[in-house]
């Protein structure tokens, strides 16, 4: 599976409130629409950053970009993108 598509999942999976719009699920502003409390959405970014390998900066954290699906899929995909090229210059 792909990084979009497991993210979809993930988040699909956690909707207990249908307070999704599947065809808009990538816009979804988990942060503004309170998706998870405190603890759920620590829980989240230590799951994917394990999921993934990968760790999150304070700068992606506070990047506006990581409160919607498809800004943590684009985040997500720049730190591989990045670890690629720093694991081919070592």
């Amino acid at each position: 599976m792909n990084i979009e598509t497991i993210i979809v999942q993930y988040f699909l999976e956690k909707d207990k409130y249908n307070l999704i719009d599947r065809k808009g699920i990538l816009e979804f502003n988990y942060v503004d629409n309170q998706f998870f409390g405190s603890l759920e959405f620590i829980q989240m970014i230590a799951e994917m950053e394990d999921h993934f390998a990968i760790a999150f900066s304070d700068e992606h954290l506070k990047h506006p970009q990581f409160e919607t699906v498809g800004g943590l899929i684009n985040i997500i995909k720049s730190i591989q993108k990045e670890d690629r090229i720093e694991s081919r210059t070592y």
